[in-house]
């Protein structure tokens, strides 16, 4: 196969991809809450902070594993909800994408960085970057969790607590620039314009596609 007929093949797969993938508006993902950006190693754990009388003796966080579809997918842990007294921390942790949502299509939209959003109540936090798979170039160097605490949205008298995840940012149509430049050299320009952060940064997932998360809620007598 000679050079052009490479290229060429390249350039229809790319965007055969990009027509199943389709392409958005870009938008900025939501700013990242300022509480407990630790990445996930800030862990509590003892009788003292968590009101679970001891420790050593703690049962393990509740865990919830889940897709979201699309930018509108969202998750909530099942109802009733959880009992805590004033402890509520939340670990975050994406992981690989799943299948798009198309039938009869069978690969998936993979991503290397991620952001999402956690509510609980009226209170919203949405993580830093999180790499997923070793990361990719727009977070060398991040955490693959973080840890984010809701201990203050626990009002006086309050019910069964639930989380929602949502709001899912991924770095997928930046990586497919990098890998074929020639796919994007319209509307586009060229090549360079993979490294604009207008265009090719990261993004809300597009409808089709899935992204897979992790949650462990810590409440009080839990670890994490």
């Amino acid at each position: 196969m000679n050079t052009k007929t490479y290229q060429t093949l390249t350039v229809m797969l790319a965007m055969g991809l990009m027509t199943a993938c389709g392409k958005s508006p870009i938008q900025q993902p939501p700013a990242v809450a300022n509480n407990n950006q630790n990445g996930g190693t800030g862990l509590i754990n003892d009788g003292s902070q968590n009101g679970g009388g001891g420790g050593t003796n703690l049962a393990p966080p509740y865990s919830y594993s889940f897709t979201l579809n699309g930018p509108n997918g969202v998750y909530e842990t099942p109802a009733p909800g959880l009992q805590t007294d004033n402890l509520l921390q939340v670990r975050v942790t994406p992981m690989s994408a799943g299948n798009i949502n198309v039938p009869g299509y069978g690969f998936s939209a993979p991503y290397k960085c991620v952001q999402l959003s956690v509510t609980v109540g009226d209170m919203v936090q949405t993580t830093n970057m999180l790499a997923v798979d070793g990361g990719g170039p727009l977070c060398q160097g991040a955490p693959t969790s973080q840890i984010l605490n809701f201990s203050a949205a626990l009002l006086q008298g309050h019910g069964p607590i639930r989380v929602k995840v949502s709001a899912p940012y991924y770095d997928f149509y930046y990586n497919l620039c990098l890998a074929n430049p020639y796919s994007f050299m319209w509307p586009y320009g060229n090549y360079n314009d993979c490294q604009d952060p207008d265009l090719f940064r990261m993004r809300p997932i597009y409808q089709t596609h899935t992204m897979r998360a992790k949650i462990d809620v810590q409440v009080n007598g839990t670890s994490i």
